[in-house]
């Protein structure tokens, strides 16, 4: 059980955040190591991050709390024999509350790696696929003036050659 977070500061970015971070992982990486003949066979690897209960997607957060859960999530997949968890929770919720909610996670039967709670209820990140949106095309039209940056040799050469075959331009280099 990593339980770090309990003690690092939550404030978004408190002054010592990147070193503080950096143990946090550093002791994860460390704690992997020693129990990888135990996770090959089907241990426990269970992480508490602090970003509010819902992975810090409606505040800011210590960022270092984001690099624990991925690097738990990765432990997921490279055990997948193993019960791997890493529950998010609000600030203020106490010790053992977090350690009850924790332990329904680790024994559940769906085996999500990744969930939250933020004090009253669960919470499922869920991927959704949104397609981007569609870009403005520059549409190329005589007598435009375009400032092209780069050198005068090379690809951008070679651009600036294919754009003036598309219309009177003015081009400046």
């Amino acid at each position: 059980l990593d339980a770090w977070s309990l003690d690092m500061k939550t404030s978004s970015y408190p002054k010592d955040w990147k070193k503080e971070g950096e143990l946090a992982l550093k002791a994860l990486f460390t704690i992997s190591k020693e129990l990888d003949p135990v996770l090959k066979d089907g241990g426990y690897f269970l992480s508490i991050t602090r970003m509010g209960g819902r992975f810090g997607l409606d505040r800011d957060v210590n960022p270092f709390n984001g690099a624990i859960a991925g690097f738990t999530k990765a432990v997921h997949r490279e055990y997948p024999k193993s019960t791997v968890v890493v529950m998010d929770v609000p600030d203020d919720m106490r010790v053992d509350d977090i350690l009850d909610q924790l332990g329904r996670e680790a024994n559940a039967d769906h085996k999500i790696p990744e969930i939250g709670f933020d004090g009253s209820k669960r919470v499922k990140p869920i991927l959704r696929i949104v397609e981007p949106a569609k870009p403005e095309v520059l549409k190329i039209e005589n007598e435009m003036k375009l400032l092209v940056s780069g050198g005068g040799t090379g690809i951008t050469a070679e651009i600036v050659r294919e754009l003036s075959t598309m219309a009177n331009l003015d081009i400046h280099i």
